[in-house]
C-alpha cells in the first residue's frame, strides 16, 4: 500500500490510490481486537503492534493515504490502531519491532490528539530509558531479542536515536522520520495514458 501511495505521488494516477486502499483493507482484515479493543495484526499466535510488521505500520500508511484522499472508514481504522501503541510495556526498544517505532509513529500521526501525543512521548521515552545501557561514556540499546547491543537503525541504537529525535525535536516543520514514510513532492501531471495500473484494475 505504501509503495502505491508513493507511486501515486510521482505519477498522479488516481487508480494507484484505489489499489492502495484495497491493499490497506486487506491488511486490516488481518487484524483483530486485543483485550482492550485495540486493533492488532495477527502474526501466528501473536498480536503485533509494531511499526515494521504490526498495527503502527498499517496506521502509518493510512496516514500517508489520507493526505491524498479522505476516507472516513480508513481514518476510523487508523484511530482504532493507535491504542496498540500505548501499552504500559514493550519487550524490545527497537524501531521496527519495539517501542521506538511506536514513539515515532505517535509523534507524527495527525490522527492523535495533542494530549495523547504528549502522554505517548512520556511513556515511550520512559520505556526507552529503561532499555538504555551504558556504553563507552554514552548510551546504547539492545537489538533483536535483547541478546546483544545493536547500533542498527532497524533493531538498535540508531533507530532509538531517530525516534527520540523525531519525538523531542521542537524545530518547526514535519517530524523527522524514515525516508519511505516521508511524503514525496507531488509532480505535475496534466494527463496520463492508459497503462499498467489500468490493467491491474481490470484483472488482466
Amino acid at each position: 500500500a505504501l509503495l502505491l501511495v508513493r507511486r501515486y505521488e510521482t505519477t498522479g494516477d488516481p487508480a494507484l490510490l484505489d489499489l492502495a486502499a484495497a491493499a490497506l483493507r486487506r491488511d486490516l482484515d488481518r487484524c483483530r481486537a486485543g483485550d482492550d479493543g485495540e486493533l492488532l495484526v495477527v502474526e501466528g499466535k501473536r498480536l503485533m503492534p509494531y511499526l515494521g510488521a504490526g498495527s503502527a505500520g498499517i496506521a502509518a500508511v493510512i496516514d500517508a493515504y489520507l493526505v491524498h484522499r479522505p476516507d472516513p472508514e480508513l481514518e476510523a481504522k487508523g484511530r482504532a490502531l493507535l491504542p496498540a501503541a500505548l501499552s504500559a510495556f514493550y519487550v524490545q526498544p527497537g524501531l521496527l519491532r519495539g517501542s521506538a517505532g511506536l514513539l515515532m509513529h505517535l509523534a507524527a500521526t495527525p490522527l492523535c490528539d495533542e494530549e495523547t501525543r504528549q502522554r505517548a512521548i512520556r511513556l515511550h521515552t520512559r520505556l526507552l530509558a529503561g532499555h538504555a545501557l551504558a556504553y563507552e561514556g554514552g548510551l546504547a540499546f539492545a537489538g533483536e531479542q535483547l541478546m546483544r547491543m545493536s547500533m542498527d537503525l532497524a533493531t538498535g541504537t540508531a533507530g532509538c536515536l531517530l525516534a527520540l529525535g523525531s519525538a523531542l525535536d521542537t524545530a518547526p516543520g514535519p517530524p523527522t522520520t524514515l525516508p519511505f514514510l516521508a511524503a514525496a513532492p507531488r509532480a505535475a501531471h496534466p494527463g496520463r495514458a492508459s497503462g499498467p495500473t489500468d490493467r491491474l484494475l481490470q484483472g488482466s
